[in-house]
């Protein structure tokens, strides 16, 4: 294995995955590729997030998503109780097609309830970054000028205490009955479908170089980004197929309903995307930790038999530790996936060692661009474990050098990235949008030395690129891995946006019970 990992010019046996590609992408498959206004887009892409949402309802009595409320006690949903709730919340919401609606929580079942009302109310979700103090939520609020803020007790009380005067919802604490009973029966305006254009969301950049920006996602930004984690994941089943012998349908007939454990931040572009949106449509089971806790963790991954699970390699130094000490068993973990810093290499031969039949990945995004525009999973990953992966097949990447001249590899540069997935702009989110271009969004994959950058940007061509010290080894064609370590920083991480390198498309029934929503 260390041989193998140290060499990476030794021959692997993998399936091609272009060919896979081919395939799922290929006419009348619902990744079919097609070219609109000069970008790739996905052919059976819904204009409206909602769409895609309400598909998930066939799922009924499966179990959605496990949590642990505010005294700690344990609660288990099943897709039929959390569309009932998100039901209910809409009319609360009292908002019409466009407004903005802040969502201010730690990560919990409340939030992915407010987040599946706001779509369907046809609000524009505000993700605030629920670990800020007070004065640091007002600003933020204060940029995008939210209709209302949907909170927990914690975040509602500092909201509230640093002076913010708009609507507060406190969705911990049971809504009076006499309200409740009213909003239902006002008539609710019909926000209709969104066009693809619409924006969708808006997330806070991390703020490193300076005060945190609000990116505006569109509904097809947004969309691309989730249908390409779920592409990836048909992609690396289409391989374990090939390798066994059998077909991606089959194998998928015989997989249980998949589980992930939930770490990353639901404001985060990861947690939004590859921690609950992606699972979510596939019919997966969300299991919540309330705070990382490594021996909870491997507790919580025995007990739900979770199959995917996604963290920093310090977690995962962490819960491997733990699991070594305890005894715990991890073998339920299929898809194991990393990001957010470099990958060390003893790191990844620690994994295969206790997990050996798990798909092994990582890869590079940026919240700018919906998610991950790199990834690498499986033997390819285990091929090139110091890459960030190969470019994904929605987006195209070049490495400029300043004067906008694409340079050879291996040279200090800047990158940046076009696609359906990439936002027009990002800044204080006007309420209204420049009008939709291709965009070029701006990526740093990997800091070398001074992490000072200069931004610019132009609403006319919906343009912004990120100038810094970086280097790539590779222009990145879809043919080849891109390495995310500059050759004069060999330590430097590869990113600051955590990625999910595997989702499944699709997951089997479960017979796990359910409970009754919480008041």
């Amino acid at each position: 294995m260390s041989d193998m990992l140290r060499d990476s010019t030794r021959p692997q046996e993998v399936v091609s995955p272009d060919a896979v590609l081919a395939r799922v992408t290929g006419p009348g498959s619902p990744f079919e590729i097609g070219e609109r206004d000069g970008l790739r887009q996905f052919v059976a892409a819904p204009p409206d997030l909602n769409l895609l949402i309400e598909s998930a309802r066939r799922y009924g009595d499966r179990t959605c998503v496990i949590d642990f409320d505010s005294a700690g006690v344990e609660r288990r949903m099943s897709y039929d109780q959390v569309f009932a709730w998100r039901d209910e919340l809409v009319p609360i919401l009292h908002i019409t097609r466009g407004d903005r609606v802040a969502i201010a929580m730690r990560n919990r079942a409340e939030w992915l309830v407010a987040f599946l009302a706001v779509m369907k109310a046809g609000g524009v979700a505000v993700l605030v970054n629920s670990r800020g103090s007070g004065p640091e939520l007002l600003a933020m609020l204060e940029d995008v000028d939210p209709a209302v803020v949907l909170a927990d007790s914690e975040r509602a009380a500092a909201i509230r205490e640093s002076g913010f005067k708009g609507r507060v919802l406190d969705l911990t604490r049971p809504f009076d009955a006499e309200e409740l009973a009213r909003r239902i029966a006002e008539p609710m305006p019909d926000p209709g479908v969104a066009k693809p254009t619409d924006p969708c969301a808006i997330l806070f950049t991390s703020g490193t170089t300076g005060r945190v920006k609000g990116a505006v996602l569109s509904h097809r930004n947004v969309i691309t980004g989730l249908m390409t984690t779920q592409m990836s994941g048909m992609v690396v089943l289409g391989n374990m197929a090939a390798q066994m012998g059998t077909t991606t349908e089959a194998l998928i007939a015989q997989m249980p309903q998949q589980a992930s454990l939930l770490v990353y931040p639901l404001f985060h572009i990861s947690g939004l995307g590859s921690g609950f949106l992606s699972p979510f449509l596939g019919g997966g089971k969300v299991v919540i930790m309330r705070r990382w806790d490594a021996e909870e963790a491997a507790r919580l991954i025995a007990a739900e038999q979770i199959s995917m699970f996604s963290a920093v390699p310090t977690m995962l130094w962490d819960i491997l530790h733990r699991a070594r000490i305890e005894g715990t068993s991890l073998a339920s973990l299929r898809n194991i996936g990393c990001g957010g810093q470099a990958l060390p290499v003893n790191l990844v031969e620690e994994v295969h060692a206790l997990c050996p039949h798990a798909q092994i990945g990582t890869g590079y995004g940026m919240t700018e661009c919906s998610g991950a525009i790199a990834q690498a999973v499986g033997p390819e990953f285990m091929a090139r474990p110091a890459a960030a992966g190969r470019r994904l097949s929605m987006v195209d990447v070049r490495i400029e050098g300043p004067d906008g001249e694409i340079l050879p590899p291996a040279r200090p540069a800047r990158s940046s990235c076009a696609g359906r997935r990439s936002c027009p702009a990002t800044g204080t989110a006007p309420r209204t949008p420049p009008p939709f271009s291709p965009p070029m969004a701006g990526c740093a994959p990997a800091m070398s030395g001074s992490s000072t950058t200069t931004t610019t940007s132009s609403s006319s061509t919906a343009r912004r690129t990120w100038s810094f010290r970086a280097a790539r080894t590779s222009t990145a064609p879809r043919s080849s891995a891109c390495s995310a370590r500059s050759p004069a920083s060999p330590n430097a991480p590869p990113s600051a946006c955590p990625t999910n390198a595997l989702a499944s498309a699709s997951s089997r029934s479960s017979s796990l019970p359910t409970s009754t929503r919480p008041a």
